[in-house]
């Protein structure tokens, strides 16, 4: 038996435009591509690199990580195939706060 547990994740774990609507109602579009200046951030609840043209985020606690390529929208994938809309929005209004806290401590 030869199973590849590390195979792809699905391209569209939720529709783009959902996506797009979600960053947009918590984080916005504009700072969640400039929390990726900051290079390689391991902060107290997330997360959060770019790989070249790649972007992700991990919610350290759940293991939760969202992934997309190029732009927000193009393709986006997520580690947990049972993750509803409003767990997405919860991820998002997290993120948000751990990107003020950080913001607010390395920034000033």
């Amino acid at each position: 038996m030869n199973e590849n547990h590390l195979s792809p994740l699905p391209q569209y774990h939720i529709d783009r435009d959902k996506l797009c609507e979600i960053v947009k109602e918590t984080v916005g579009y504009d700072r969640l591509m400039d929390a990726f200046c900051h290079g390689t951030v391991v902060c107290d609840e997330f997360a959060w690199f770019s790989n070249s043209d790649e972007y992700y985020i991990i919610h350290l606690e759940s293991g939760m990580m969202v992934n997309w390529y190029k732009h927000l929208g193009r393709t986006n994938t997520c580690s947990q195939k049972d993750r509803t809309i409003d767990d997405y929005y919860e991820f998002f209004r997290l993120f948000k706060e751990e990107l003020d806290y950080f913001e607010r401590k390395n920034c000033e």
